[in-house]
């Protein structure tokens, strides 16, 4: 009987059986490093499906909440949306204007040195 075919580090595959020791080696390591590739290859080919359906059903989520309809109770009464909204800008503008003056006006303290 062979040596290499008793040896537990040579497990030669009936395809190898007929090779020298050395090639049916190499045959085998060659063979076991394509193995791994495939199987890298489809776990990474199956991450990255994994993580594109988890980005997918978060952009799904934020598109739907960024196309929400606008509830009633804050839409502006009446027909003209734009003309209530520039009511709404003049009206802050005016109170801004209101409390800047307001704060003008107000005498200011003097520090304690100063008196």
């Amino acid at each position: 009987m062979d040596e290499t075919a008793e040896h537990p580090n040579f497990k030669l595959n009936r395809h190898l059986a007929g090779t020298e020791p050395a090639q049916a080696a190499i045959d085998l390591i060659v063979i076991e490093f394509e193995r791994k590739c495939i199987v890298r290859t489809v776990f990474g080919i199956l991450s990255l499906v994994i993580v594109l359906l988890i980005v997918g059903s978060l952009v799904k989520k934020q598109m739907a909440a960024a196309t929400a309809p606008v509830p009633a109770l804050l839409r502006p009464a009446g027909n003209n949306p734009a003309a209530t909204q520039r009511e709404q800008v003049q009206q802050l503008q005016q109170q801004i204007k209101q409390t800047l003056d307001a704060q003008m006006q107000a005498p200011r303290d003097l520090p304690a040195d100063a008196k």
